[in-house]
């Protein structure tokens, strides 16, 4: 039983703390979310150093000083130091506000205390912050706390919290719970749609089949259902059609690679199975199609799919058009921190003109484009700092790649992280939902596993 609670425990936690922010968006505010996301990580910290898996005959103490002293030795790690300092400074230097000098009679931003260092408005640095942390302990548990049987573990249990939380959201919405149902509305004042992340866990429920099954594991193929189904009606109600379009590209991709890997171990029959899960789960959104929320929600979804023209409007293009123009101009006059983690909507108000009044709407916060948001907000510094910890578990990903026989890796995990990498980069041309925690938190998680997917030769 301990070795049981050793293997899978500490990946069920991981998972739990990256799916954390789906399951609790419709009830709670970002500073609670924020709360949550550090307790999980602290109670993750002790799972991760305290019962990691423990490798073949190895005693539960020799795993503990083996994840002890690779964690020490990661240069992830450190990098992830640096981020949570930064994003510790950017949260308490969170002075910037709109302001009006009576002298003047005008109204200005009013900078933070610390002028030259990265800053947030209000409370908005809260929440990254707890991100930051986050990540960090998701992707050092994953590296280096978890065997191949426990990163599918943790794929299977975050894809079903993930696919409850769609359906539980989803159900919520059609009782008119206000937070649920202003989600599936999908705003672009925000361009940030928990249908991202969903769709990013729907991929997930995939390859944890897929793993499932190719180790023969009994009494997943229900709890397989649920997770694809759940994701899938998460992603088709909390996503606009566009970004349903592209996680259903990704989802074709990752389903042919993981039944041609199920088929080439000499598994036709897992391989087959694994399409009918699949096929079976994406038909539960049909379950909910026919009630609409709000009404005539499905319709449009539907409409949307009939060509580029319908999915973008003309009044669309020419809004992201003029705030990406005036991110571009924010940018280089912030070059190095950016404005600040939320000031955007602050920024459009100071640098739109009376004419772009007619095109942006009054209350819009972000540029259209998740890459000029991050750009303006965050400025070269966080740009470099999110590249370069990427950069690092994209690297570690080649060099296995390279030094791995092809029968040593599963292959699933390395299109998974492609495909979320992908997927989330072709959406933030016309979104910020990658700024998200839960999508961050997934993203880097499935790199992390892609990554270490692949195990070392012993050179001898």
């Amino acid at each position: 039983m301990h070795k049981f609670v050793s293997k899978y425990g500490t990946a069920a936690h991981l998972a739990l703390l990256a799916v954390a922010p789906l399951v609790i968006f419709p009830f709670f505010t970002a500073t609670t979310v924020a709360v949550v996301l550090l307790w999980l990580s602290l109670l993750a910290i002790v799972w991760v150093l305290v019962e990691p898996s423990r490798r073949a005959d190895e005693m539960l103490h020799d795993a503990r000083d083996r994840v002890a002293s690779s964690v020490i030795k990661d240069p992830l790690f450190w990098c992830f130091l640096v981020l949570i300092v930064f994003a510790y400074v950017r949260y308490l230097n969170s002075g910037i506000a709109m302001a009006y000098d009576p002298e003047r009679s005008s109204w200005y931003i009013r900078e933070p205390v610390l002028k030259y260092m990265p800053a947030s408005v209000g409370d908005d640095g809260f929440l990254p912050f707890a991100t930051v942390v986050s990540l960090t302990v998701l992707s050092i548990g994953l590296r280096h706390a978890l065997g191949k049987g426990a990163r599918i573990s943790y794929l299977m249990s975050g894809s079903l919290f993930a696919g409850i939380a769609a359906l539980i959201a989803t159900i919520l919405a059609i009782c008119e719970h206000e937070v649920a149902l202003s989600a599936t509305l999908c705003s672009t004042l925000t361009s940030s749609y928990s249908g991202s992340a969903f769709g990013l866990y729907l991929l997930a429920a995939i390859v944890a089949a897929a793993g499932a099954l190719e180790m023969g594991w009994h009494g997943v193929t229900a709890l397989s259902i649920i997770a694809i189904g759940g994701t899938a009606t998460g992603l088709w109600y909390f996503a606009p059609a566009p970004v349903v379009l592209i996680y259903l590209v990704a989802v074709l991709v990752v389903l042919v690679v993981s039944a041609g890997y199920l088929a080439l171990k000499n598994s036709s029959i897992g391989a087959i199975k694994l399409v009918a899960i699949t096929v079976i789960g994406l038909l539960i959104p049909l379950l909910f199609v026919f009630i609409a929320l709000p009404e005539g929600l499905n319709e449009s979804r539907l409409a949307a799919f009939g060509g580029v023209d319908n999915m973008f409007s003309a009044d669309f293009s020419k809004a992201r058009e003029l705030l990406c123009g005036i991110a571009s101009k924010v940018w280089r006059e912030n070059l190095w921190t950016g404005t600040g983690i939320g000031s955007f909507s602050l920024d459009i108000r100071f640098n739109a003109r009376p004419s772009d009044w007619y095109i942006i709407k009054s209350t819009q916060s972000c540029a259209l484009n998740g890459f000029w948001t991050f750009m303006a907000e965050r400025g070269a510094i966080g740009c470099i700092s999110i590249a370069v910890v990427l950069g690092l578990l994209l690297v570690t990903l080649m060099r296995r790649i390279v030094s791995s026989s092809i029968r040593n890796f599963f292959a699933p995990f390395v299109v998974l992280a492609l495909a979320a990498v992908t997927a989330l980069s072709v959406e933030s041309l016309f979104d910020v939902s990658f700024l998200r925690s839960e999508s961050l938190m997934a993203m880097f998680s499935f790199v992390s596993l892609s990554a270490w997917a692949f195990p070392l030769n012993k050179s001898k």
